[in-house]
């Protein structure tokens, strides 16, 4: 803290620099869905600042990034109450230079997301080594279980669930060798790595001090990109703007494009599917594509729900694809019993209600001998 002034006399003079931004406050803020009272978010911003010596002290120093701090607020219109955790004032250097930034929460961003109208339930999970996750597709329910109070291992990635107003599930996934890299890539965290694994830099980064926090929001953050569009999206995407400016991710880098690969095979064997009700081999052909792939085909291949009924469609297909899951299992298991008995015409049957997709996925669960026989036999 500089000498020059008391805590007292800086709170002052901030508390001062703040409340002569009430007009433009208010400009900023009319045409967000959340209409905030600037009285209340300036006390709410004092608050932070006499809680926190180094971000008052960066707030006297560089005033210019507390006014771009408090214009953000309003623009994207999340409250810096407290008690929310929503939103937060934080001290962080951006290329070199301290500044007062505004941290939207993961919290904060499920906020936003569901006050769009557009979403109506959203959470992340962190997954472990041991827990039991299985991903059934972009647009159905995960399964996901785990011992909370026991080991759960290794972190191996995160998986975030959105549920639509018409009841869609969304889902997307990412592993931790991805969220590590784009966290390797913030321009914040490599400036504090170069410090040393020791240093105050280095300890009290974002990704370190809440890593937890940070990988849920880094999948949600992906997972918001595919909201249907609304008027409130633009205030969802504002907020991830902001957040990856300071957390030193840059957001006007190219970035690669995103390749939907997917076949005329593929197209044909998925639209066949829907229309059979087959979803004993859809369940096999969705979890050889990609995520993308999966979110077009389906809404290629989906006939259009009547109106008001879009959410009890996607209700059936999720528990369709649930009970198809359960089946190829069950076959599967089946399969493994005959081959080690030779029961060859037990193996021709049940090869013979499955696609290339199925088979395909049967034959990855096999050993190399089972693998083998299946391959003589054909």
């Amino acid at each position: 803290m500089s000498n020059e002034l008391t805590v007292s006399e800086t709170v002052e003079k901030v508390t001062d620099f703040i409340s002569k931004q009430e007009d433009s406050f208010v400009r900023l803020n009319e045409n967000c869905l959340n209409r905030l009272d600037f009285i209340k978010e300036a006390e709410f911003a004092k608050q932070l600042l006499m809680a926190n010596g180094y971000l008052l002290d960066t707030a006297r120093m560089n005033p210019d990034s507390l006014h771009a701090a408090i214009s953000n607020v309003a623009a994207i219109g999340i409250t810096l109450n407290p008690a929310n955790k929503y939103a937060y004032l934080v001290p962080r250097k951006v290329k070199g230079q301290l500044q007062v930034c505004l941290d939207v929460s993961y919290r904060g961003l499920i906020k936003l997301a569901t006050d769009t109208g557009v979403i109506k339930f959203v959470k992340a999970e962190i997954v472990h080594e041991n827990d039991n996750f299985k991903y059934n597709g972009f647009h159905v329910l995960p399964e996901f279980s785990a011992d909370v109070f026991g080991d759960r291992g290794e972190v191996v990635g995160v998986y975030a669930l959105a549920i639509t107003v018409d009841g869609d599930p969304l889902v997307e996934t990412m592993t931790i060798s991805a969220i590590n890299k784009i966290r390797d890539d913030s321009e914040a965290y490599k400036a504090a790595l170069k410090k040393g694994e020791n240093s105050w830099d280095y300890q009290n980064n974002v990704w370190v001090k809440f890593d937890g926090e940070m990988r849920k929001k880094t999948v949600i953050k992906r997972a918001f990109k595919t909201l249907p569009p609304s008027k409130g999206t633009e205030f969802v995407l504002k907020a991830i703007e902001v957040v990856n400016h300071h957390e030193g991710i840059d957001f006007d880098k190219p970035k690669e494009l995103i390749e939907i690969t997917y076949t005329d095979e593929e197209l044909k064997e998925y639209q066949r599917c829907i229309d059979e009700g087959d979803f004993f081999n859809l369940f096999s052909l969705k979890n050889s594509l990609d995520p993308e792939a999966q979110m077009t085909l389906h809404r290629l291949c989906m006939p259009e729900a009547e109106k008001g009924k879009k959410g009890a469609q996607n209700n059936k297909f999720a528990q369709d694809m649930k009970e198809a899951a359960n089946q190829v299992e069950s076959s599967l298991n089946e399969l493994r019993i005959s081959l080690d008995s030779d029961d060859d015409v037990n193996i021709m049957e049940i090869l013979g209600d499955c696609s290339q997709w199925t088979k395909d996925y049967f034959l990855s669960q096999l050993t190399g001998e089972q693998q083998q026989i299946i391959n003589t036999m054909e």
